[in-house]
């Protein structure tokens, strides 16, 4: 629902010494993108979403054995990200207008529960040819930790009838259904050559300080009809650190 997005809004507007400039200015490029006369909000991406995501169990905390629900904040990212559209007269049909998701949070914040249903939901419900996505870090070690919090995810009904794994020396995370796989990769290593993933993981950007396969993999994804490149990292201590070379251009956009 749209209101997922104007209640945050509200919220942030309302109680600014709450919050830092960036919060507030995104909310208020948000605010003014709604207006714009080609933008639309389309709801139904959204709402499957988040109904999708009461089928992930939480193992942390006091909500541990509950379904994930989304909280204020996880919500207006959702909306924003699944919902905000622009016609694409090329392709005669409505398409995400957001290309890449920056998330950049306080640890705790429970990006891993978040990015977990969110990677699964783009390739085995999102409507993309053959998607595919590629779990970045700065090591095969990061990348298979959030590779394995999602294979975990999906082994139990009804998630385990649309997801299988495939395991040995490059395992993967398969939809049958929509020839979809995730897969976990090394920023240490070269990518694969002819990749053109619809949906990229990058997570603990704070610890990468090689950006080449950043770029590349960005590159590699503009065959795509409606790629998203997600980003996921809480605050590091690395100067020349892709996260902060991000939040540095971010935090001058907005």
């Amino acid at each position: 629902m749209v209101e997922w997005i104007t209640n945050y809004i509200d919220y942030v507007e309302n109680r600014p010494q709450d919050f830092n400039d960036n919060v507030k200015n995104n909310v208020r490029q948000i605010k003014a993108l709604l207006r714009q006369p080609e933008i639309e909000y389309k709801d139904g991406d959204v709402r499957a979403f988040v109904e999708y995501c009461r089928y992930f169990i939480q193992e942390e905390g006091e909500w541990a054995g509950k379904p994930i629900s989304l909280n204020r904040e996880q919500l207006y990212v959702s909306a924003c990200i699944l919902g905000i559209k622009i016609y694409s007269p090329q392709h005669k049909m409505w398409l995400r207008y957001f290309k890449e998701l920056d998330l950049f949070v306080a640890r705790k914040w429970g990006k891993d529960h978040f990015i977990t249903p969110l990677a699964t939901f783009l390739v085995g419900f999102d409507r993309e040819p053959s998607a595919w996505c590629q779990i970045l870090a700065e090591n095969m070690k990061q990348a298979s930790r959030t590779y394995e919090l999602m294979t975990k995810a999906t082994k139990t009904r009804p998630l385990s009838d649309f997801f299988t794994e495939k395991r040995g020396q490059n395992p993967e995370l398969q939809c049958p259904s929509t020839k979809g796989k995730i897969e976990p990769m090394s920023g240490r290593t070269k990518g694969k050559d002819g990749s053109n993933p619809s949906c990229i993981v990058i997570n603990e950007a704070h610890e990468i300080t090689n950006f080449s396969q950043y770029t590349s993999m960005k590159t590699a994804m503009n065959s795509r009809r409606q790629p998203l490149m997600i980003v996921i990292s809480s605050a590091g201590t690395t100067p020349e650190s892709l996260y902060e070379s991000l939040y540095e251009r971010n935090r001058n956009f907005l």
